[in-house]
């Protein structure tokens, strides 16, 4: 089974995972949406700005890249516990 973006997904993926990146895809995604998202609170001072000429965008930019990591500490989690039941199954099916 293959994703949206070509690569050959884990057999235990879900059927709804087809319309989806597989896992690397989207976690290179998230970060290359973070790191775009880490520059523009940048230009407004970053997360510890000496003076801020336009508080209203500064707010959206720092909302914006916790939202941002948010999703992708997320992710990160769901990866780590489908890892973790994996390991689990390999253990009780040597």
């Amino acid at each position: 089974m293959k994703g949206s973006c070509g690569h050959t997904l884990h057999p235990s993926s879900p059927d709804s995972m087809k319309a989806i990146s597989c896992p690397f895809c989207r976690v290179s995604t998230l970060l290359a949406c973070l790191s775009s998202r880490t520059k523009t609170w940048h230009l407004y001072g970053g997360p510890w700005p000496e003076e801020c000429n336009n508080e209203v965008a500064y707010q959206r930019c720092r909302e914006n890249w916790v939202s941002y990591k948010k999703r992708l500490v997320n992710y990160m989690e769901v990866l780590e516990s489908a890892a973790a039941k994996e390991r689990e199954w390999e253990a009780e099916h040597p």
